[in-house]
């Protein structure tokens, strides 16, 4: 059976589906939202996140801590998997001393933080813009010249001058090793918007476009990292595919500082969209890993987390157990069977109706002898039950063992012909 999926058409696409990529940043930022992962545990989640990757690598890279053994142990455990995706990516600040922490290693990924706001080159660094760029110059020089690929984190883009300070360093750092040097654009304080409207700070399109147009930065050395302040990450991370960067950061459930960053689960899916095609393993291994950190590391989704929270599969409206009797995509995107693995289930309430009532029947496989569906007066007479304790105050939907209790009074224990 085929497997369905929304999709996205343009009219005039500006992006090649076929380069947009995602890298994951759970055991880096995601790890600022945690405790710390055994190396049993780190290696298990790389090798999830390697499965919702797929075999094409969708996700190409993952960010790793280096600055403590238990950490270096971590990345270790999970390089011993010996899997071609995701990339192991070292992340440093942009600090002489760090460059040791990596030098080891002999070659690979490493992601540099360098601040690019006012704000931050002086407050946090103490450096004016001068030093700032003689400073990144010579460490990004050092870590090529040791063998390393380097993706520049250009932290707090958001309220930096793009014109005048990001963008022109952005261009001498990639003249560098135009084929070895990347980067990352942090929106660290969650300011960005997709809109293309508003300005080159805060718009991310423009800014994606004026890096490649006025710059000669390509699609392909262009990553987007954004924080979820606003409630636009995900927005803003499909907004940098749309403008030709080819890479999005997240992490798996968007875990992160303060309010996080872009669910990496979010991103795979945004991504099926745009490519046309849903890998069902994908999936699967999506389903696996939010199994794993709840019941391994005790990580909780609000009831109503988009796909994955526990209310995803619940349906209380008659009106939408009725719909849903017909036909699942009345109501939902794809067929959760399919993809999630889970059928929804009717919660029974004050709004369920005849309807939800004979749906949640359906759903656990109760039916009586002869039974007529919605027109069986032994339903209507388990409806006009519910229906007296919830006017009479009852405030808690019902749950499956009343529902069982309630079926077995009106259905198994009323003759045959009083069912009409």
């Amino acid at each position: 059976m085929a497997v369905e999926f929304p999709s996205m058409t343009f009219d005039h696409p500006t992006f090649d589906p076929a380069r947009i990529w995602i890298t994951d940043a759970t055991f880096r930022e995601g790890l600022q939202a945690m405790a710390p992962l055994s190396l049993v545990q780190a290696a298990t989640i790389f090798g999830l996140i390697s499965r919702i990757g797929g075999s094409s690598g969708l996700i190409r890279e993952s960010d790793f801590f280096v600055y403590t053994a238990a950490q270096r142990e971590r990345l270790e455990a999970c390089l011993e998997l010996g899997l071609e995706f995701p990339e192991a990516c070292m992340w440093i600040r942009a600090a002489a001393e760090d460059v040791r922490l990596v030098r080891p290693y002999g070659g690979g990924r490493v992601s540099v933080v360098m601040p690019c706001s006012d704000l931050q080159i002086h407050e946090k660094l103490g450096f004016t813009r001068v030093q700032a760029i003689k400073h990144y110059m010579g460490l990004v020089a050092t870590l090529l010249s040791l063998g390393f690929s380097v993706k520049c984190s250009m932290e707090d883009i958001t309220r930096a001058d793009i014109r005048g300070f990001a963008a022109p360093i952005m261009e001498c750092l990639s003249a560098l090793g135009r084929d070895r040097v990347s980067f990352r654009l942090c929106d660290t304080l969650g300011l960005g918007v997709p809109m293309e409207g508003a300005g080159i700070q805060r718009s991310v399109p423009t800014l994606i476009r004026c890096l490649q147009e006025d710059y000669g930065i390509p699609g392909d050395a262009l990553e987007w990292h954004g924080h979820n302040d606003f409630h636009m990450a995900v927005a803003n991370s499909t907004a940098c595919w749309l403008a030709g960067a080819s890479k999005v950061n997240g992490s798996f459930l968007g875990l992160g500082e303060r309010s996080g960053i872009a669910p990496l689960e979010a991103l795979v899916m945004q991504a099926f969209q745009l490519k046309g095609a849903v890998d069902p393993g994908s999936m699967a291994a999506i389903v696996g890993l939010r199994d794993y950190m709840k019941a391994e590391l005790g990580v909780s989704l609000e009831r109503c987390y988009p796909i994955l929270g526990e209310e995803y599969l619940k349906v209380r409206s008659g009106i939408h157990a009725d719909g849903l009797a017909k036909s699942i995509s009345a109501y939902y995107p794809f067929d959760p069977r399919q993809l999630l693995g889970a059928s929804v289930h009717p919660v029974i309430t004050d709004i369920s109706g005849l309807a939800g009532l004979a749906a949640w029947l359906r759903a656990t496989g109760r039916k009586g002898p002869h039974y007529r569906g919605r027109k069986d007066e032994r339903l209507k007479a388990m409806k006009a039950e519910i229906d007296q304790a919830f006017a009479a105050g009852r405030t808690r939907e019902y749950s499956d063992t009343e529902l069982a209790l309630l079926f077995d009074r009106h259905f198994r224990n009323v003759p045959m012909h009083a069912a009409g």
